[in-house]
């Protein structure tokens, strides 16, 4: 007889009465019944035993995303704090950068208007010498 997937629903009194029918007496066809039986759903998980581990592996499963959750938390706060770092640093960094070119921005301004004085003056210059050559 071949066994199936469904050896829990093993029908031991067919069994039985198949044995008795072969010869064998009622209560050795009984107890081998009760012994296939047991042979065969032993280490067989039950319904009851699979909602059991289920219902674990869930809790398992919670508190695995839980601290999952609680360690993402802390990495993203710890971004969050060296991105912040990282910002402040920048800004530091363009204060200087803005400081100086408005420095040499002065600079510059500072001779052009030289420039344009010097200019203006060589061409004063240049005017007064040209009324000196007029009769």
């Amino acid at each position: 007889m071949a066994m199936t997937a469904d050896a829990p629903g093993f029908d031991t009194l067919s069994f039985a009465r198949r044995l008795k029918a072969a010869g064998v007496d009622e209560t050795q066809a009984e107890a081998h019944a009760e012994a296939v039986r047991d042979a065969i759903t032993q280490g067989v998980a039950t319904k009851a035993d699979l909602d059991k581990g289920l219902a674990a592996l869930k809790v398992d499963l919670d508190k695995g995303l839980a601290a999952l959750k609680v360690d993402f938390d802390k990495g993203l706060a710890a971004l969050k704090v060296d991105l912040d770092k990282g910002l402040a640093a920048l800004d530091a960094d363009l204060d200087k950068l803005e400081t100086r070119v408005d420095k040499r921005l002065a600079a510059l301004e500072t001779r052009m208007v030289r420039f344009v004085f010097a200019v203006a003056a060589g061409q004063v210059a240049l005017i007064v010498g040209l009324l000196k050559l007029l009769p």
